[in-house]
C-alpha cells in the first residue's frame, strides 16, 4: 500500500516537474534570468516540501562519496599495469597484418571463390 502511495506521489511530482519545465522553457526568450533562478528556486522548495526526508539523504550521500574519496587518495596515486605483455601483443598484431597480407596475395594470384 505505501509502495501504490509512493509511485502516485512521485507521478504528480513529475507532473508538476513537466509543467514547471514547460513553463520555463516556452518563456525563456522572454523572461530574464532572475524569472528562470526564481523558478528553480521556487521548484527546489516544492520539492523539499514534497519529499523532506530527500534532504537529510542528499546529504548523507554527498557525504559517503566525499569519505570514499578521500579513502581513494589516501591510497596514493593512480597506477596503470598492462593486462598483458606489450611484447606478446605486437607479435599477434604482426602474425595478424602477416595474415591478412598472405591472404590478400593469395586472392590476387587465384582470385577470390564465391
Amino acid at each position: 500500500m505505501l509502495l501504490v502511495w509512493r509511485m502516485r506521489h512521485d507521478s504528480r511530482l513529475m507532473e508538476t516537474r513537466a509543467l514547471v519545465q514547460s513553463i520555463t522553457f516556452a518563456g525563456q526568450q522572454e523572461t530574464d534570468k532572475s524569472d528562470v533562478d526564481s523558478l528553480n528556486a521556487a521548484w527546489k522548495d516544492y520539492t523539499d516540501e514534497m519529499f523532506p526526508f530527500q534532504r537529510g539523504r542528499i546529504v548523507k550521500q554527498d557525504q559517503s562519496a566525499i569519505d570514499f574519496l578521500k579513502q581513494e587518495v589516501a591510497k596514493g596515486p593512480l597506477r596503470v599495469k598492462p593486462l598483458q605483455y606489450l611484447g606478446k601483443a605486437r607479435s599477434r598484431l604482426h602474425r595478424r597484418r602477416s595474415d591478412a597480407e598472405a591472404m590478400s596475395r593469395l586472392k590476387q594470384r587465384y582470385g577470390a571463390k564465391r
